[in-house]
């Protein structure tokens, strides 16, 4: 599966539908909605790892979200 970033949701809906096509077991015909699907919650993730990310810095700091992310990347 792709990571989308940097792209509106239009174009990671194309990205997703783009990966789901090459999965031969995949209906065909279940491609758009199911890529419209995977789209928003992908998204919907991305906006709560946002918050959390912005709230974890408003409680630890800066420099303390640093190392968080250091340790976190690292597991």
């Amino acid at each position: 599966m792709t990571t989308v970033y940097g792209v509106t949701r239009f174009g990671a809906r194309l990205q997703i539908a783009k990966q789901l096509k090459d999965i031969t077991e995949f209906p065909k015909e279940s491609v758009w909605s199911a890529s419209s699907y995977l789209t928003c919650k992908q998204y919907n993730v991305w906006t709560i790892i946002l918050i959390t990310s912005a709230g974890i810095i408003l409680i630890l700091g800066p420099h303390m979200f640093r190392i968080w992310s250091l340790v976190l990347s690292k597991e």
